[in-house]
């Protein structure tokens, strides 16, 4: 393999009038000086190598009718990387002069005289730096060109040679010109690919791969090969990247049919602005044949999930396990008819395997009513069914939360399985009877959010707070359509009126005070002699709320959260008992 690398000469002489002009690195690459009616983005560029400091240098505008300077512009800012090295800066400057004029560019800090171009005629510069220098006429002018054009430099260094001048064309304000080319380019072939090496299969697919070792992009190549002392060519008009690798595959693979040794030579041209770079790659190879391959002539029964190992043999029945071994596992997946091939390079057989088509599906989990059963059945073709309740035929029953589970066999010796989850709902509940004072806001909720509400208010939201009627009934139909009802007692109480003085059947002499009580619950014992006595609260339904012993003469009880009504107080002593009837508030 061979490469052949353009390098750009970078140099930089020329000679104008009796003056020399010094080598720089910065030059004028652009300029703008004339439009159709009024002037607009007039201006300047330069360009050079990126971090150059311009702070040394200065542009001084001539009028060519007398040779004095009409304007100059000490320069500033630092030149970009903007492409391999080097970039640009633009200067606006409005009022450049038209008709015979000229632009000059002088390095202050080395006192270099670096360009003196003129455009639209010459004359003798009489002040200034560049006195008594006749100014470089460029090729092109501009006579009232278009808005957003200018003239332009296609050169990359200082030789200012008249005929590199161009335009008026597009301006490129403050970018490399298009025509510039700062980057070394080169290509590299890496290698031809012939797809297959087999007599039998005739026409062969050719393709190439080659490299794009430059700095920038490439973006025409011309793709040569020979063969049978016949060449062909293609041309591609692609953008490739820097260090990219591209594959090429011929547009004449067809006139490829021979047997035996060959030799293929390719070349590949790039070309970017008017250069050619080339690279080229020989191949020396033989088509040959292999011997017939065979892996089954019959068709595979199999499972889901089952694992096939294929293994290639030839017409005489010995495995290709040297240097074309074939051999290939794989997993079923799949649930219908399926065809597997395996390639030995140029000759190829194929499996086709039957996976099972059976499925097995119990359905959506599901929720069972109260006195609910689920039956289910499956398709009475398997050969053995198994349910995780115990049966075994193709049919089975539940009542009560659970996973249900199947696992059946069919005629083919395949295993299928499948569950769902039975849950078991739950009847609406609104808690215990109440007592509440009258006028009292008492809120009755239920044990669910969701589902249908309809009590016998009328309402139907999951709880209520207004109501007047002592017997209160809800029937509420769940989200999986269960229907079940509640009814609660409500005892209205006149705690306004109640009598603070409320008989008890006091048999010891246990004191119980404040009766009505809304916080705190006394009770003394009278015979203070630190004897234990149990005492119990609970409301007129039997419900314990307290069941203590205790040994203190005075007690506290704390009774503010419970709620408004009658309770009973029961205290026990030597096989005594005694009864209060207690009103909280």
């Amino acid at each position: 393999m061979k490469n052949l690398i353009l390098l750009f000469s970078m140099v930089f002489a020329i000679v104008l009038s009796s003056h020399s002009q010094t080598i720089d690195s910065v030059f004028i690459s652009e300029f703008h000086y004339d439009n159709i009616g009024g002037d607009t983005l007039e201006g300047f560029e330069i360009s050079g190598i990126a971090g150059t400091d311009l702070s040394c240098y200065t542009i001084y505008l001539y009028n060519g009718s007398n040779g004095l300077i009409y304007s100059q512009e000490i320069l500033q800012g630092v030149i970009p990387n903007q492409l391999c090295d080097y970039g640009a800066l633009w200067f606006s400057k409005p009022s450049i002069q038209n008709s015979v004029e000229a632009i000059a560019l002088y390095n202050n800090c080395t006192n270099s005289k670096l360009q003196f171009l003129s455009y639209e005629g010459s004359f003798v510069a009489i002040d200034g730096p560049f006195a008594g220098d006749s100014p470089s006429q460029i090729s092109v002018v501009e006579s009232s060109s278009a808005v957003g054009s200018s003239l332009q430099f296609l050169g990359l260094n200082s030789s200012f040679v008249d005929t590199l001048w161009t335009g008026p064309i597009p301006n490129s304000i403050g970018l490399l010109n298009t025509q510039n080319t700062p980057c070394a380019f080169s290509i590299e072939l890496n290698n031809i690919l012939i797809e297959t090496q087999c007599q039998s299969f005739g026409s062969q697919e050719l393709s190439i791969q080659f490299t794009n070792t430059s700095d920038a992009a490439l973006d025409t190549f011309i793709i040569s090969y020979s063969f049978q002392s016949s060449i062909y060519s293609d041309s591609l008009f692609q953008s490739i990247s820097s260090d990219s690798i591209f594959e090429y595959v011929f547009q004449d693979s067809v006139l490829f049919l021979f047997e035996g040794d060959f030799t293929i030579n390719c070349w590949l041209d790039a070309i970017n602005d008017g250069q050619t770079f080339t690279d080229s790659i020989e191949l020396m190879d033989t088509f040959i044949e292999f011997d017939s391959l065979i892996i089954s002539d019959l068709v595979f029964n199999s499972c889901i999930g089952d694992t096939i190992e294929l293994q290639a043999i030839d017409f005489n029945g010995d495995f290709f396990n040297d240097t074309l071994s074939v051999n290939w596992t794989t997993i079923v997946q799949q649930d219908s008819v399926f065809q597997l091939i395996v390639f030995n390079q140029c000759q190829s057989d194929s499996l086709l395997v039957n996976t099972n088509i059976n499925t097995l599906d119990l359905g959506l989990d599901i929720t069972l009513c109260n006195n609910d059963t689920l039956f289910v059945e499956v398709p009475n073709f398997f050969n053995s069914y198994s349910w995780s309740n115990g049966d075994s035929s193709f049919q089975t029953s539940l009542s009560q939360a659970d996973i249900l589970s199947l696992l059946v066999q069919d005629s083919t010796g395949c295993f299928l399985s499948d569950s769902i989850v039975v849950a078991q709902s739950i009847d609406i509940d609104l808690g215990a009877d109440l007592e509440q004072c009258v006028g009292d806001t008492v809120l009755i909720s239920s044990n669910f959010n969701d589902g249908f509400f309809q009590w016998s208010t009328g309402d139907s939201t999951s709880q209520i707070s207004s109501f007047s009627s002592s017997l209160i009934s809800l029937e509420h139909t769940s989200q999986f359509g269960c229907v079940s009802s509640d009814t609660i007692s409500l005892d209205f109480l006149d705690c306004d009126t109640a009598d603070v003085s409320i008989p008890n059947n006091a048999s010891f002499g246990f004191s119980v005070f404040p009766n009505p009580v809304k916080h705190y619950l006394f009770i003394s014992n009278p015979e203070n002699n630190n004897l234990q006595y149990s005492y119990q609260i609970f409301d007129s339904l039997g419900r314990i709320y307290i069941d203590k012993k205790s040994t203190k003469s005075d007690l506290k009880i704390d009774v503010h959260y419970f709620q408004k009504g009658i309770y009973f107080l029961q205290i026990e002593k030597d096989d005594k008992v005694e009864n209060h009837k207690i009103l909280i508030l």
